[in-house]
């Protein structure tokens, strides 16, 4: 992830896309001090770069793979089940 970063620096800058208000006007909330759960600015590029690199993990049964464990139930359907992991959400449909 070699354009990623927790600072908003001048490098990120360059590539950041602002969000625009109800009339239509460039719009932007910035946080200024760095915080690990909210504020990772990334590329597209590299989050699906990290994505991919968990799913492989977690296909694997690599270091990662305890991410994908169920750890709380959240709703269940049929054979859909919905569950939280490790920060992330799990769906499991009976498919696999």
């Amino acid at each position: 992830m070699t354009r990623s970063s927790f600072l908003l620096d001048t490098e990120m800058r360059r590539n950041y896309s602002l969000g625009h208000d109800a009339e239509g006007s460039p719009d932007k909330w910035e946080l200024h001090v760095p915080l690990s759960s909210s504020t990772l600015h990334t590329t597209a590029a590299d989050l699906a770069a990290f994505g991919a690199h968990l799913a492989s993990e977690i296909r694997s049964g690599g270091p990662y793979s305890a991410l994908a464990n169920p750890a709380v139930s959240v709703e269940t359907d049929g054979d859909r089940e919905l569950s939280w992991g490790l920060g992330l959400g799990i769906v499991t449909d009976g498919s696999r």
